[in-house]
């Protein structure tokens, strides 16, 4: 992939879009809802996640205590859509729960065992496939990690060389979260980052039909982003040219300082390349300010790649959200920063609880959770960052005074989707969570046309 390719449009985000009329709009015949400034549920789109029986034979929720991951939701909520336009959903406790939409009801797929799962993704057959990783030191930097991905096969849960572990390889070292795209083959790539020397690379790996293979050195030595330096949170995507792109959080000195920057690099014609100096200085970020972290990478139809991140430190509330997308030779913003206001005066948002994905027309749509604990979304719309239907006004998509959190996104051509963990404050004292975890006591989608 070289650089005047990427001339039009590149995103940091998930594309998750289908053609065809969406089976469980509100109108059977795919029209326009009834309401259409609503954002509805999907068929009982409200999970309660966790449960348990008791004597007289009713069932009650148990609330989770669930630590929040970025991008793409939290480890509790996870959401895409299948080659039909029909969303997936998943869940977590001690296994994955995931449901799929048949049409006219929540089809349930057996649970999978991920130790410390990280997503769920379609891939080119249909076909749920769930990814995480596990450690001995779950709640610290892991060590002896080992990554697995899972495939359902309509029957059971198995890797995808047909053994039962889904174990895509055991990292006798520390390990990062790992990140899942599906090539152009219908086949899936995983990055993660770990230490080289004194310092952390990112890596990647694909699955080639028979075995997981490299591609350019990507699964030895210094990997994809090169052996200087301190990376974090990868994350990959597949363009319509069959090119793949990395993203992730690169440690830049700045005089007695260092700062977080979004770097990238594109898989294309046998090399990682950079892309409008997407790898040296502060990359993609340009001004890195008060630090990029936790982006997201997209590339749509048009082969064009986008990056987005929010500014601030991990575990605080932060704000502005910013997306940038290659114009032929750097990278520019688009629009201004996100806001929760129509007058596009600034956020706070938790830097855990955001998420990206590209729309039909290779516009990026980002949704986050202020710190007043609703959820937000906007649209860019090809000159500016326009709501949907009422979402970022008011209480937003959640207009819910419990909280929320963990906010998954996933779009089709018709429609927009947000799954999320709504919280219950109760339950934190009930189950003695920290402050580092989040009280929750129900799973919730809403979606709406655009």
């Amino acid at each position: 992939m070289s650089n005047n390719i990427f001339a039009g449009f590149v995103i940091l985000a998930c594309l998750a879009s289908a053609s065809g009329c969406m089976l469980f709009s509100h109108n059977p015949e795919c029209h326009e809802p009834t309401q259409p400034e609503a954002w509805f549920p999907i068929s009982g789109s409200e999970f309660v996640p966790w449960s348990t029986h008791i004597p007289n034979g009713n069932v009650e929720p148990i609330g989770i205590c669930s630590r929040g991951l970025a991008p793409g939701g939290s480890d509790l909520a996870m959401l895409t859509f299948d080659r039909v336009a029909r969303p997936v959903v998943g869940w977590v406790h001690s296994d994955v729960a995931v449901k799929k939409f048949g049409g006219t009801g929540w089809l349930d797929l057996p649970n999978v065992t991920i130790a410390d799962p990280d997503g769920i993704l379609v891939d080119s057959q249909n076909r749920v496939l769930a990814y995480g990783h596990s450690s001995s030191q779950p709640d610290t930097i892991p060590e002896n990690s080992t990554i697995y991905l899972k495939r359902f096969d309509g029957a059971s849960w198995v890797g995808v060389d047909g053994g039962a572990s889904g174990s895509v390889m055991d990292i006798a070292n520390r390990t990062a979260i790992p990140n899942v795209a599906i090539n152009a083959n219908g086949d899936p790539v995983v990055a993660w980052t770990r230490p080289v020397g004194g310092d952390w690379a990112i890596f990647a790996l694909q699955w080639d039909g028979s075995q997981w293979s490299e591609l350019a050195g990507s699964g030895s030595g210094a990997g994809i982003s090169g052996p200087t330096g301190t990376r974090s949170n990868p994350t990959i995507a597949t363009c319509a040219d069959g090119s793949l792109v990395v993203a992730w959080t690169q440690i830049v000195s700045q005089g007695a300082n260092s700062v977080a920057c979004t770097y990238l690099r594109a898989y294309s014609g046998g090399a990682w390349i950079e892309v409008g100096g997407s790898a040296t200085g502060n990359g993609v970020s340009g001004d890195c300010g008060d630090g990029d972290w936790s982006p997201k990478v997209m590339c749509g139809s048009d082969n064009v790649p986008l990056a987005a991140s929010p500014k601030g430190i991990p575990g605080t509330s932060a704000g502005p959200v910013r997306v940038r997308r290659f114009n032929g030779s750097g990278w520019d913003q688009i629009g201004g920063a996100l806001a929760k206001t129509p007058t596009g005066s600034a956020i706070d948002v938790y830097t855990e609880a955001v998420d990206f994905a590209l729309d039909r027309d290779n516009n990026p749509v980002v949704t986050w959770v202020a710190t007043t604990g609703d959820i937000y979304l906007r649209r860019w719309d090809g000159t500016k960052w326009a709501e949907v239907n009422g979402s970022a006004s008011g209480g937003g998509i959640t207009n819910s005074d419990a909280g929320s959190w963990g906010p998954a996104l996933a779009i089709s051509n018709e429609m927009i989707c947000v799954l999320w963990a709504g919280q219950d404050p109760s339950f934190c004292a009930n189950d003695g969570c920290d402050t580092d975890f989040v009280p929750t006591s129900r799973i919730l989608m809403r979606c709406s046309h655009y």
